[in-house]
């Protein structure tokens, strides 16, 4: 059966509505994090989850392996200010993330001293 694919027996409604079930999940775990890590390349939704990261106020870190591949990915959309970039090796994208860990329990521990 060449070519087959299981999906053709599945109804529109029922892909809409799973569809909708992932996206929810989605923007509900962007809503929930304490930092949006954006990896390019992305896949097809990645600039709407980034703009929706950005637009809540979420710290944004966008990461690349090159310039040549961010620039062709992500455009003019990481001129925008907000997202920090780091470009290179994952190593960078690690050291970045401890920072931020390191910086927001620092932050953490005054707030909760603070009331």
């Amino acid at each position: 059966m060449d070519g087959f694919l299981a999906t053709e027996f599945i109804s529109p409604s029922v892909k809409i509505a799973a569809r909708r079930t992932l996206a929810e999940a989605e923007v509900n775990a962007i809503r929930d994090c304490d930092l949006f890590i954006l990896c390019i390349p992305g896949g097809s939704g990645s600039m709407f989850e980034y703009g929706l990261a950005l637009g809540l106020g979420k710290p944004v870190i966008v990461f690349s392996p090159s310039w040549a591949l961010l620039e062709e990915e992500a455009g003019h959309f990481i001129s925008i200010d907000g997202p920090h970039l780091v470009v290179g090796h994952p190593d960078l994208l690690i050291e970045r993330i401890a920072r931020y860990r390191a910086t927001k329990m620092v932050l953490d521990t005054a707030n909760r001293s603070n009331k």
